[in-house]
């Protein structure tokens, strides 16, 4: 026979995110939506280092600014 207890767990949500480039302060879920999060761990060679985990919160605009000419952008109409 199994015995059990009750298990109390904490969720969070995202309210707000502040942009790593631009260090603007977003709540609005829109702009939430938008943002760009990145995260990757360096490999051997990498010029951030080896094994170090690398992490950056972008907006749509800091995203555009910075990456846009470098961007492919596909309408979801023409995916299929």
């Amino acid at each position: 026979m199994k015995h059990y207890e009750p298990i109390t767990r904490t969720e969070h949500d995202v309210i707000a995110i502040t942009c790593d480039a631009c260090g603007r302060y977003f709540q609005d879920q829109a702009e939430l939506q938008a943002f760009v999060h990145i995260a990757k761990t360096g490999s051997y060679g990498n010029i951030f280092g080896d094994g170090v985990e690398i992490s950056c919160d972008l907006c749509q605009h800091c995203l555009k600014e910075r990456l846009g000419d470098a961007i492919n952008t596909t309408p979801v109409q023409e995916r299929a």
